[in-house]
């Protein structure tokens, strides 16, 4: 285990106050000055690092326009 998945595992992981239990859900906690979020299905495996800023962009995105479809394979 890496000193950002001990540092990661330790803090106070939340989900979005409007999650359903239906288990499509994504977890979010802030990990020295970065927004590091995981899958709530799996909360041991691997999770990704954002800048605040992009995470800011991306929650007000989805806020405003709505969650945007993956393109068609």
């Amino acid at each position: 285990m890496s000193r950002l998945d001990q540092i990661a595992n330790r803090h106070h992981w939340r989900k979005a106050r409007c999650s359903v239990n239906d288990g499509a859900c994504v977890e979010v906690v802030l990990v020295n000055g970065q927004i590091a979020v995981r899958d709530s299905k799996d909360p041991c495996g691997g999770w990704l690092r954002y800048s605040v800023r992009s995470w800011r962009d991306f929650t007000s995105n989805v806020k405003t326009k709505g969650a945007i479809p993956p393109p068609e394979r």
